[in-house]
């Protein structure tokens, strides 16, 4: 077999939309190849493929929660999603941080607008959960078993350590642990801990019964035709929260209905629709419109403190956030979508990792969080050193979420690399050592 008379001979291997590989052979002209020959050729680029692709999906599934698995591989994370992420972290964090501030100092808008970090938590859920099933075929199980084990295995750790704290806390006094409470808290269930709180054991877990509650509305809907799936949840969730406008006190119908009926659920049909209207990736578009819409969500998120109230039915936690909270984190995820699709990132590298560690970040905060309050609170410390305290205490808790993160969100997932490293590190001290002691 001769090849034509050509200077060169080109082929080409993609390993993705960021990854391309291009092999020549120069100056082929006149020289008779074998079959053998060409396939020899080709062997170690194909191993290397394989190798590179496989990598990439071990990596996707740990390191990135939000990759389903499908029959062509694995859906592309939206960075600017991931960046958004770990601000909604943050914010919650700035909120339990501000508990250090004793006297009123800070204005309104900044106190208030961290309670926003679970809204924007509850719309970027709806856009991903839309963002990962779209137009897809997808094992519904193998999903909705990923998703339910990610939130379970490490809630339960801190509830577990949560469970101790109340434990050796009444020693003294005797038991303060109820097991139904404890039941319900495993369970996803809500329930009233105190008069008018409706916390779980471990108190950041009342978000994540929102979040089990539309995954198993969200699961249902995959057994429908994927043109109404979106419509089919919108609309029990718009119904739940009309209903609502008739529950105004937890006496009229329990726990159970009062909670799954304010109107916070309406977050999650903001965020799928948003995933429909402002699909990623799309055909790119030009950025000044999704900037001008992030600027005003963020502005409507700050400031609209002064034209929407929450808080006004004394039930904890606050759950009539839907217009103060909610409708702008629609509009930041919407222009952070479209930005996405514009090829404009919203943040830095940091940040987009801090988005990776973001429910490590949240389930973690609480204990470093209240930990600094003891100390401050035993050493007297006044007012300018508290104030200086709580932006630090944020700070410190984004880097132990990270360790979180590393430490027992990703070994949980099945990523025990961290830990063979710190083997292999071992290993190799102590040989060394034994080595040393050999040759004194």
């Amino acid at each position: 077999m001769v090849r034509p008379k050509a200077a060169f001979y080109h082929q080409s291997v993609t390993f993705g939309p960021r990854f391309k590989v291009v092999t020549c052979e120069s100056d082929v002209r006149g020289v008779e190849h074998a079959p053998r020959d060409a396939s020899r050729h080709k062997q170690p680029i194909q191993r290397r493929e394989q190798r590179h692709r496989s990598r990439l999906h071990t990596d996707s599934s740990i390191s990135h929660p939000d990759r389903a698995p499908t029959r062509s591989g694995f859906i592309p994370v939206v960075l600017n999603i991931q960046i958004l992420r770990g601000i909604a972290a943050a914010l919650v964090i700035w909120v339990h941080a501000q508990e250090l501030i004793v006297r009123d100092v800070l204005p309104h808008s900044i106190k208030q607008f961290g309670y926003g970090g679970v809204d924007l938590f509850f719309v970027i859920s709806g856009f991903i959960m839309v963002h990962i099933t779209k137009n897809r075929n997808i094992n519904i199980f193998e999903l909705m078993k990923k998703r339910i084990y990610r939130i379970a295995a490490l809630y339960y750790l801190f509830t577990l350590a949560a469970l101790s704290a109340i434990l050796l806390k009444g020693l003294d006094n005797g038991p303060m642990v109820d097991i139904g409470d404890t039941i319900r808290s495993l369970t996803f269930i809500p329930f009233e801990k105190e008069d008018g709180r409706l916390y779980p054991i471990y108190y950041l877990g009342w978000t994540l019964n929102y979040e089990m509650f539309f995954y198993s509305i969200f699961g249902v809907s995959l057994l429908f035709h994927k043109h109404i799936r979106v419509a089919f949840i919108s609309i029990i969730l718009i119904i739940l929260s009309i209903v609502g406008i008739f529950i105004e006190n937890l006496s009229d119908h329990g726990v159970l209905a009062f909670f799954y009926t304010r109107p916070i659920v309406l977050d999650f049909v903001v965020g799928m629709l948003i995933a429909v209207c402002v699909p990623v990736p799309g055909r790119s578009s030009n950025a000044v419109p999704w900037w001008g819409c992030l600027a005003v969500g963020t502005a409507w998120f700050v400031f609209g403190g002064e034209f929407f109230v929450i808080g006004s039915i004394p039930v904890a936690p606050p759950t009539d956030t839907f217009f103060r909270f909610g409708v702008p984190s629609g509009l930041i995820v919407a222009g952070a979508a479209g930005l996405e699709r514009s090829q404009t990132r919203i943040g830095t590298a940091l940040m987009q990792r801090a988005g990776d560690a973001s429910y490590s970040i949240y389930l973690s905060h609480y204990f470093f969080v209240a930990s600094v309050i003891a100390v401050v609170d035993q050493l007297a410390l006044g007012d300018p050193l508290r104030l200086l305290l709580a932006p630090i205490t944020t700070m410190l808790s984004i880097a132990v979420g990270f360790c979180t993160y590393h430490l027992l969100e990703r070994p949980l997932a099945g990523d025990l690399g961290i830990y063979r490293r710190f083997w292999r590190h071992g290993r190799a001290t102590v040989k060394s050592k034994e080595e040393r002691i050999s040759d004194g």
